[in-house]
């Protein structure tokens, strides 16, 4: 079985160029999910992030090499 490379999957609009951070809501617009979906994701370690809340209040920002390393987890595609 072989492994299509995640280098050459096109992700084309998915994509935030020239971003570094990203914020729960915009994550969840470009996907067409809801920011709960993502905070799901976020919460259960799915998708890699950073809570920079204080005082028990969680504010996440989503780096977008870890935005990316997702999408490449969620479309690798196996051929035979």
């Amino acid at each position: 079985m072989k492994t299509f490379p995640p280098e050459q999957l096109d992700f084309g609009t998915l994509l935030f160029p020239g971003r570094t951070m990203l914020y729960v809501a915009e994550v969840a617009e470009k996907l067409g999910v809801t920011e709960q979906t993502i905070l799901n994701l976020l919460e259960s370690g799915q998708l890699g992030g950073i809570n920079i809340g204080a005082g028990g209040k969680k504010f996440w920002r989503i780096p977008v090499h870890e935005y990316e390393k997702f999408l490449r987890q969620r479309h690798s595609l196996s051929l035979s």
